[in-house]
């Protein structure tokens, strides 16, 4: 399984794309309803969806790494956030 591709970076790719899951699903030839399982965590991304969602957005290992990368920073700086308010 990719790991690189998660639920987490397709919730990126639509926020970033002001996308909703019909537009999603469709541009990444998946079911709106395997989109919808895949972000509940009720579904594994297969290596065929994720490599479905590399090649409709054009992500290599390295835009993906660094798109997960800034996913990490800008969770941790909520994270710290969060922590500092306590």
């Amino acid at each position: 399984m990719d790991k690189q591709v998660d639920k987490q970076l397709i919730r990126v790719i639509k926020a970033v794309n002001n996308m909703p899951q019909s537009q999603f699903s469709e541009i990444v030839n998946i079911s709106r309803s395997l989109l919808e399982k895949i972000e509940a965590g009720n579904m594994p991304i297969t290596e065929n969806t994720a490599l479905k969602i590399r090649s409709a957005f054009d992500l290599d290992a390295e835009k993906t790494d660094h798109v997960k990368k800034t996913i990490d920073l800008l969770t941790l700086d909520k994270k710290n956030v969060s922590n500092s308010e306590n």
